[in-house]
Formats: structure tokens, C-alpha cells, sequence
């Protein structure tokens, strides 16, 4: 086929702010995780697609397969609010205290909650 591409599964992109390895990265309403660290105008490699460990809001509480919702402004996932991205669904229960989540990404363009 000619005009594959490929999997849509990596993102060649710039870095906008420093990055480090595993960093949530959003563009737009397209949603990944860093590869490597990148510093302001580096080039930088995401990934769109997988489970990944991700920073949350202490105080939200997830069940396996609930939604995750990314905060562009603290850069952690919580539950679903106005101006928070959804990103995909919760690969494993997280409780109030703790301060990740396990995260399989839709891969996909995001949703923005009202």
C-alpha cells in the first residue's frame, strides 16, 4: 500500500518544555509518553499507544477499566473534570494516597471534558 505511513504508535515531535523519559506529552488533543529526555527545541519521541505508569492526583481514586483524565495544568490524571483531557482507562485500581495510576492509552485524538 503506498500511502502506509505507519502504526501511528510513535510521534516525532519538538520538545515545548523540558522532557523527561516517560513524561506525559500533550499536543493539541493528542496525548503520549515521552521516550527520552528532550530539552526546549530538541527533538523528541512519544509513544501514543500502551500502558504506562502515569503521575495522578492524590485524592482520585480508580477502578480497573474506569476513565482517566490527563490535567494539562498539573500534568497528573484524575477524574473526569472542565479542561481535562481523556487519555485513556484505568489498567489497574488506584487509591486515594497514592500518586499513580497504570494508564492504557487510547491512542487517539483526546476528549476534553466541559
Amino acid at each position: 500500500m503506498r500511502n502506509y505511513k505507519s502504526t501511528g504508535a510513535t510521534l516525532t515531535q519538538v520538545a515545548t518544555a523540558v522532557t523527561a523519559s516517560g513524561d506525559p506529552v500533550l499536543n493539541g488533543n493528542l496525548f503520549s509518553v515521552a521516550q527520552h529526555a528532550a530539552a526546549i527545541g530538541d527533538p523528541l519521541s512519544s509513544t501514543t499507544l500502551g500502558v504506562y505508569e502515569l503521575p495522578k492526583d492524590a485524592a482520585a481514586v480508580f477502578t480497573l477499566g474506569e476513565e482517566v483524565w490527563f490535567d494539562p495544568a498539573a500534568k497528573t490524571c484524575g477524574e473526569k473534570a472542565a479542561g481535562k483531557h481523556l487519555i485513556g482507562t484505568a489498567f489497574a485500581a488506584a487509591a486515594n494516597g497514592s500518586t499513580s495510576v497504570d494508564v492504557r492509552l487510547n491512542g487517539t485524538s483526546t476528549t476534553v471534558a466541559a
